[in-house]
C-alpha cells in the first residue's frame, strides 16, 4: 500500500481480524522449533531476571542507590562501554549477593544486545520505547510483563521441536516476538473493541502500520491492572481497621522468597478479613499456596509432581476439585487463551511449574473474584474509591466539600473550582481484562452496557442539580462520572480514573 488510507466499519474490521489471526499464529509458529522443557526453563529464568530488574531499584536498595541504578545506561551507550553493567553488579553484590547482582548485570547487557539488534535490523520498539537507561528498561519490562508470562504459558503446547533456546540468546530471540506478535495480538484486539464501541472509530494506515483514531489505556500506574480495592488501597485508606498478620522472618538479601509468598498470603487474609476472605474457600487456597512454598527451589521456582498436586486439590472440600484445577493450571492453548491468564501453574509432562510471584498474584486475583459478589465488600469498595477520587481532586487543586446528602438525595463527591460546582459520580464496576484477547466481542458488549449506564447516571445528576446549586449558592455546575475501570467512550462527562489527574488539570486550565 502506498500513501495513507483511512478505513472504517467493515473494511476496518476485516483488517483487524486478519491481523489478530496473523499475529496469534505467528506466536505459535515462532515457538514451534524449540524443545519445550529447555525453552520453558530458559524463558522462566528470563522472567525471574526481569522481575528482579523491575523490583531491585525501587524496593531492594537504599534511596541513594536507587537513583544511581536508574540512571545507568542501556542501548548504544552500554554497547560502546559495558563498564556500567559491571559497576551495577559491584554495587549490588554486597547488598543482595553474587547471584542476584550477576543477573542484574546480565539483564542490562542482554536487553542492550536485543534492543540494539532489533534496531539494526530496521525495526523499532513498539509503543515508542527507547531502552537507553535502566529506568526505561524497567518501564519496558513492566509493560511487557504479562506478555512474557503468556509466552511461558503457551510453550508446553507450542514448543514442539528440538532446537535449544540458549539462555544468552533468550532476549534476542524473544524480543521481536514480544514487540510485534504478542503486543500485536493485544493491540489489534483493542482496536476491534474500539471499533465495536465508537461510532466514529477509524484506522489510519500508512503502508507500515496502523493507528487507531482514538487512544485508550486501560491500565494504572506501573502498567498494573485496576482492582476494585487493592491491598495498598486498604492499607492507605482503611489501615486502622486492619488486624495484624502473622509474619515470619524474611532474608532481606532476597528479592523474592518462599517466606515472602507465605507472608503475602497471610497479609491478604488479614487485610480483607472484615469482608470474610478468611472463609473455607480462601483457607483452601492459602493452605495450597503454603504447601507450594515448601516445594520452592532457589526461593523462586516452584515445581510439583502431578501426583502431589492432584492429592492436594482432592484433600480439600471447599472448592470442587475440577473447578480448582481449572483455576490453577493454564490451558496452554492459543496465545489468546494464554494471554492475561492468572492461573499460576503450567503443566509439563508429569510436573506442574510456577514461581512465587505467579502464586502471589493468583492469591490476589482469587481474592478479587471471591469477594466480588459480597455486598459488604462492594459497598466498602465504593466508599474507598470515593476517598481516592477526593484525594486526587484535592491534590489537583479542587475544593472538596463534605456534602453527602441533601433532602435524602445522596451524592458521591462534590467539589468546587472557583464559582463552578463539579459533581462526581464514582463507579467501581469490575471489567475483566482477560477477555480482551479471548472474547473482544463480549468485552465490547459489556463496555457499551456500562457506558449506557454511566450516561443515565449523568442524566439523573442533571435533573437534580438544583439541590447543589441552591446549597452551594452557585449557578454553574458540571457533572462527571469517574469509572475505576477504564471504559471506551467518546462522552466527555465520563472520566476514567487512570486519567483523573490529567482531566482535572485540563478542567483547571479551561477555568483560567
Amino acid at each position: 500500500m502506498n500513501g495513507r488510507e483511512t478505513l472504517r466499519g467493515d473494511a476496518a474490521m476485516a483488517i483487524i481480524e486478519r491481523e489478530i489471526m496473523h499475529h496469534g499464529d505467528a506466536v505459535i509458529a515462532h515457538l514451534a522449533p524449540f524443545e519445550a522443557a529447555g525453552a520453558i526453563a530458559t524463558w522462566h529464568a528470563a522472567i525471574r531476571s526481569a522481575e528482579e530488574f523491575i523490583n531491585i531499584p525501587q524496593f531492594a536498595v537504599p534511596d541513594a542507590l536507587e537513583h544511581q541504578l536508574l540512571s545507568l545506561p542501556l542501548g548504544d551507550a552500554l554497547a560502546a562501554d559495558p563498564s556500567p553493567a559491571i559497576a551495577a553488579r559491584d554495587l549490588l553484590e554486597p547488598l543482595l549477593g553474587e547471584a542476584v547482582a550477576r543477573r542484574f548485570m546480565l539483564s542490562m547487557i542482554q536487553l542492550t544486545i536485543a534492543s540494539v539488534g532489533l534496531r539494526e535490523s530496521g525495526h523499532s520498539m513498539a509503543g515508542g520505547f527507547v531502552l537507553d537507561c535502566v529506568a526505561a528498561g524497567i518501564d519496558f519490562l513492566q509493560s511487557r510483563r504479562r506478555h512474557m508470562v503468556s509466552l511461558l504459558y503457551a510453550m508446553p503446547k507450542a514448543c514442539t521441536g528440538t532446537q535449544a533456546l540458549a539462555p544468552e540468546l533468550a532476549w534476542r530471540v524473544m524480543l521481536p516476538l514480544l514487540e510485534y506478535c504478542c503486543d500485536g495480538v493485544t493491540g489489534w484486539s483493542w482496536k476491534k473493541i474500539q471499533l465495536l464501541c465508537l461510532p466514529d472509530f477509524a484506522l489510519e494506515l500508512d503502508g507500515v502500520g496502523a493507528m487507531a483514531s482514538q487512544a485508550f489505556n486501560p491500565l494504572g500506574t506501573m502498567f498494573l491492572e485496576p482492582e476494585r480495592v487493592s491491598i495498598m488501597d486498604m492499607i492507605d485508606h482503611r489501615g486502622e481497621q486492619i488486624g495484624a498478620a502473622r509474619r515470619e522472618p524474611q532474608d532481606l538479601r532476597l528479592v523474592f522468597s518462599a517466606a515472602e509468598l507465605r507472608n503475602n498470603v497471610r497479609l491478604l487474609e488479614a487485610v480483607f478479613a472484615q469482608f470474610g476472605v478468611g472463609d473455607a474457600a480462601y483457607g483452601a487456597i492459602k493452605r495450597l499456596l503454603i504447601l507450594c512454598s515448601r516445594h520452592c527451589r532457589d526461593d523462586y521456582y516452584v515445581e510439583l509432581p502431578r501426583t502431589l498436586f492432584d492429592a492436594a486439590i482432592v484433600c480439600q472440600d471447599a472448592i470442587p476439585a475440577p473447578e480448582l484445577e481449572a483455576l490453577l493450571i493454564s490451558p496452554s492453548g492459543s496465545y489468546a487463551d494464554c494471554s492475561n491468564d492468572y492461573a499460576p501453574f503450567l503443566a509439563l509432562g508429569d510436573r506442574l511449574i510456577s514461581n512465587v510471584v505467579l502464586l502471589s498474584r493468583f492469591a490476589n486475583m482469587f481474592k478479587n473474584i471471591h469477594l466480588g459478589s459480597r455486598r459488604s465488600f462492594l459497598t466498602n469498595a465504593g466508599f474507598i474509591f470515593e476517598d481516592m477520587v477526593k484525594r486526587g481532586l484535592a491534590n489537583a487543586g479542587f475544593t472538596v466539600t463534605d456534602i453527602k446528602r441533601i433532602n435524602r438525595k445522596e451524592f458521591d463527591v462534590v467539589a468546587t473550582l472557583g464559582r463552578v460546582i463539579h459533581n462526581f459520580q464514582c463507579k467501581n464496576n469490575w471489567i475483566d481484562l482477560a477477555r480482551v484477547e479471548r472474547d473482544p466481542v463480549l468485552y465490547a458488549r459489556y463496555n457499551r452496557r456500562l457506558v449506557r449506564y454511566y450516561k443515565r447516571a449523568l442524566g439523573k445528576e442533571r435533573r437534580r442539580e438544583g439541590l447543589l446549586t441552591e446549597t452551594l449558592a452557585r449557578d454553574k455546575i458540571r457533572h462527571h462520572v469517574v469509572s475505576r475501570f477504564a471504559v471506551i467512550t467518546d462522552d466527555p462527562g465520563i472520566i476514567n480514573y487512570n486519567q483523573l489527574g490529567m482531566r482535572a488539570q485540563a478542567i483547571i486550565a479551561e477555568a483560567g
